[in-house]
This record gives C-alpha cells, sequence and structure tokens, in this order.
C-alpha cells in the first residue's frame, strides 16, 4: 500500500513556492539592512559633526574667557561663573589642573578628584581638542519613544552623553584643561526614531512582500503543480492525460512540448500493443495450419499417398512463411535497436535493379503482366547492396502481387541532381487515400483478403522504409483507389 504524502517526504517540504518567498525575504532583509546602515552612518555623521563643532565652539570660548581667573586660583570667584554658563549651555562644566585634579564643578560632586577620563589624557599630552561619546544612567527615567522600546527598557534609564575638552592657555602655557559634558542623547533618540520608522516600514512591506510572494508564486507555479499532476497520472498508466497551455512563453513551450511526447509515447505504446497482437497472429496462423495437417496425417493413418504429400507440401509452405515473417521481425527489431549494421560499397545501382526484374520476371509473366524496365547505367551509390536488393525486390514483389491480370509495372532509375530516384509504378489496386500514410506501417495492407493468399506479412514496406533511412534516403508513395500507385525512392549518389 502505497504511503500518504510520501512524495513530500521523499522530496522535503520546501516546494517552488517556499523558495520563491524565502528568496525574496532574503533579498528583502539583505537590502533593508544594506539601506539602514547606511542612512544610519549617514545621518548619525552628519548630526555628530555638527554637534562636536558646536561644543568645541563653546568650550574653546569658556576656556578663553576663564582662564584669566583660573591662574589667579580663586575658586571661590571661578565656581559662580561655571555654574552660570553651565546652567547656559544646559550642561556640566569642570576646570582641571594640570595634573587632572578638578578644581571647578559646576556641579559640586567631585571637587578635588583626579579624573582619568581620555579626553583629559589627550588633552594634558598635547592634543588641541578632545570629544567622546559615553553611556551614564539617566539623571531620570526617560519616555519610551516608540512601541519598540518596550522591548529594550534598558534603553530609557540610561542615556549618552558627550565629552567635549580643550586645554587652558596662559601667556602661552597649558594651565589647565575645560570639560564640558552634554547629554546627546536628542541626537540618538533622533537616530533610534529614525532606525525604529524603517524597521516599521520594513515589517509593513514584508508583510506586503509575503501576501504579493503567495499570490504571485500561486500563479507560477500552477502550471507546474497541474503539469506534475498529469505525470503521476501517466506514470500509472494513463496515456491518454494532457496538460492545459497556460501561462507565459516558457511554460506554455514546456506543457506543448510535454503534450507532444505524451502524444508519442501514447502512440508508441499503441504501436507496440498492435505490433504484439499482428506479430502474434501473424505466428499463429501458419503455426494453426500445420497443426491441422500433421493431426489428419496423425489421425489418418490410411491417408492416400498422394494426399499425404499435398499435405507435407503445404507444411513445407507453411514453414517457409514462418521463416520469412521471423527473419521480418528480426530485421526491425535490429533497426530499431541501431543494431543494423550496413555493409557498403560503390557499385552500379541500375545492374541490381535489372537484376532483381530478371528473378521477379517469371512471376510476372505467370500473372501476365507486363513490366518495362529503364535505368540509368552510369548512377554508382555507396550502399548495401544486399540491403538495396532487398528494397527493389519488395518493392517489385508487392507491385507484381497487387496488380490485377493484363495491368502493367514501369521500372525507372533516373539522375536527380546529386540523388539517384527509382520508381516503381504499376497499375494495381492502389491504396485508399486515408491509408497512404499508413503503408509503411508494420503488418499493415491494402487488400487484408487477398495479402493472406499471396503470403504477404505486412513487414515488407516497414523493412523498405528502415533500410532507405539508413541509407540517409527517402521513399514517398503516390496512389488512387483502383488505378495503381508509384513509389518514389531517392538515394544519395557516391
Amino acid at each position: 500500500m502505497r504511503e500518504p504524502f510520501a512524495s513530500h517526504r521523499k522530496y522535503g517540504m520546501f516546494g517552488v513556492r517556499a523558495r520563491i518567498i524565502s528568496s525574496f525575504l532574503i533579498v528583502l532583509v539583505a537590502a533593508f539592512i544594506a539601506c539602514a546602515v547606511s542612512m544610519t552612518s549617514i545621518a548619525g555623521n552628519y548630526m555628530l559633526k555638527s554637534r562636536v563643532a558646536k561644543q568645541h565652539e563653546e568650550t574653546a570660548r569658556l576656556a578663553l574667557m576663564l582662564a584669566g581667573t583660573f591662574v589667579t586660583g580663586d575658586t571661590d570667584a571661578l565656581l559662580p561663573r561655571i555654574e552660570s554658563e553651565g546652567q547656559r549651555l544646559s550642561g556640566r562644566l569642570m576646570i582641571l589642573d594640570a595634573d587632572g585634579r578638578v578644581q571647578a564643578d559646576s556641579f559640586s560632586l567631585q571637587n578635588g578628584e583626579r579624573l582619568a577620563a581620555p579626553e583629559i589624557i589627550e588633552i594634558l599630552e598635547g592634543a588641541e581638542s578632545s570629544y567622546g561619546l559615553h553611556k551614564q544612567a539617566a539623571s531620570i527615567t526617560r519616555r519610551r519613544l516608540t512601541w519598540l522600546d518596550y522591548f529594550r527598557p534598558s534603553e530609557t534609564s540610561s542615556e549618552w552623553v558627550g565629552m567635549f575638552a580643550t586645554p587652558i592657555i596662559w601667556q602661552g602655557e597649558r594651565i589647565g584643561v575645560m570639560l564640558y559634558i552634554v547629554s546627546v542623547q536628542d541626537m540618538a533618540d533622533s537616530l533610534i526614531a529614525m532606525q525604529d520608522q524603517m524597521i516599521l516600514v520594513f515589517i509593513v512591506i514584508g508583510l506586503s512582500e509575503v501576501i504579493l510572494s503567495l499570490i504571485f508564486s500561486r500563479i507560477i507555479t500552477k502550471p507546474i503543480t497541474s503539469l506534475t499532476a498529469v505525470i503521476e497520472r501517466m506514470s500509472k498508466g494513463d496515456l491518454h492525460a494532457r496538460v492545459n497551455v497556460t501561462g507565459g512563453i516558457e511554460m506554455a513551450r514546456l506543457s506543448e512540448a510535454f503534450n507532444q511526447m505524451s502524444e508519442k509515447l501514447e502512440h508508441v505504446n499503441e504501436t507496440r500493443n498492435q505490433f504484439v497482437s499482428n506479430a502474434s497472429h501473424e505466428l499463429k496462423t501458419p503455426l494453426s495450419t500445420m497443426k491441422i495437417l500433421l493431426e489428419s496425417m496423425i489421425y489418418e493413418p490410411t491417408m492416400e499417398e498422394g494426399t499425404r504429400h499435398e499435405f507435407l507440401v503445404d507444411i513445407n509452405k507453411e514453414i517457409d512463411r514462418l521463416t520469412a515473417i521471423t527473419s521480418d521481425l528480426l530485421t526491425l527489431v535490429k533497426s530499431d535497436s541501431g543494431e543494423l549494421k550496413l555493409r557498403r560499397e560503390s557499385f552500379r545501382f541500375g545492374e541490381t535493379i535489372l537484376d532483381v526484374a530478371k528473378r521477379l520476371e517469371p512471376l510476372a509473366n505467370e500473372r501476365k503482366l507486363a513490366m518495362d524496365v529503364s535505368v540509368a547505367n552510369d548512377i554508382i551509390i555507396f550502399a548495401d547492396k544486399g540491403k538495396m536488393s532487398q528494397v527493389v525486390y519488395n518493392l517489385l514483389e508487392n507491385a507484381i502481387k497487387y496488380t490485377p491480370a493484363g495491368g502493367s509495372i514501369e521500372l525507372t532509375l533516373k539522375r536527380n541532381a546529386k540523388s539517384a530516384v527509382l520508381k516503381v509504378t504499376d497499375t494495381g489496386i492502389g491504396i485508399p487515400e486515408s491509408d497512404i500514410e499508413k503503408v509503411f506501417e508494420r503488418f499493415y495492407r491494402v487488400d487484408k483478403a487477398r495479402a493472406r493468399t499471396t503470403g504477404g506479412s505486412g513487414l515488407g514496406l516497414s523493412i523498405v522504409k528502415q533500410i532507405v533511412m539508413l541509407h540517409d534516403g527517402d521513399i514517398t508513395v503516390a496512389s488512387k483507389e483502383g488505378k495503381g500507385s508509384t513509389f518514389a525512392v531517392t538515394l544519395p549518389i557516391d
């Protein structure tokens, strides 16, 4: 018993639709990440550059303004001034001496402490300015800017600050450091808001893309699904199954090619079945005849000698007929399998035709037929002489068999450009127009009743066509029922 959905387990659950959707999502995610990173970087750099320039300008101005007060060592006068300036700038101002110790703090939190911030060290080592961004605990819990902040609570309990340092110079000598600490969270919030907006847009676009992908992948894969269903029907033996030609150019061409292949398979199957049936019938007939004759001889021991001899002659004829059918079948099987080999040689085709005509002349005379042979003796072909002799023999024998007494047969060979054209024309019974295309099919007979008496098996013309095709030639037939037929064989000239 076939296991349900076995094909899904065999080939996996990821079909064409899943691959299309996943491919689109991968491309979309990659494009979004690249766009988000580049836009955030550009915007962040622009905003940071503007903020740094502005804060450096403020820090340098304060260092210049407070240098005179700081050099006197009057911290009582210095503290109110930096507190006032800090409030104006909404930040924190600190003045450090040459050892990095805080001499004045606008927040009055770290007076007298030595600081080792990177920005301070750089200034003490001789830098003209320095800045850095640091994350610290927020003085108050910030409000959530977007719905995404609910997934990152730590972001609302901390904030980004900028440290801007510049040297305090008096009479050409560095006497300290001016440090300006200010919140830059507004800039960070702007970048975060921009990122969140891009994420929201990405989610909307992603959902839309998934929906559209489902719709379009359904449209794209529908012909493939239909084709797969038809293939499964054919694998179960239904060779009549066909697929509807729909979809784009590629799918339409694929459907048409599949239907053509299905028709050929169906035709091959029908031909094979017909061939087996006909071959069985053809082989059974002589065997049945011989069985009847032999049983008559066995169960009638007193049979007259003349009758017994007549029966033996009939049995011999049936054996010859059976041998001929078997030989023809073997020839066709070898041709189909590519095992029929040609022994090519250069020879005068006209001489072969005359030889065959001479061998069949007694049969034509017996049937009171006039036979006219006209061949060009200078035509040389490179072919299998024995096989070509068989072609001429089969065509001429058929003409004799199916031409009534008093009729005529014309056999001609002419040169046509680079080809040799052999024509066998008779005034026989002809071929019905509806059956002309079938004359080269195996076991086909024009007159099935007469074919039994003449010994024809319906394989002769099939063999003729196979031999001609193996020689890169062509064979055609023109006929009118009751008036006769003309078979024309065209072969390349050596």
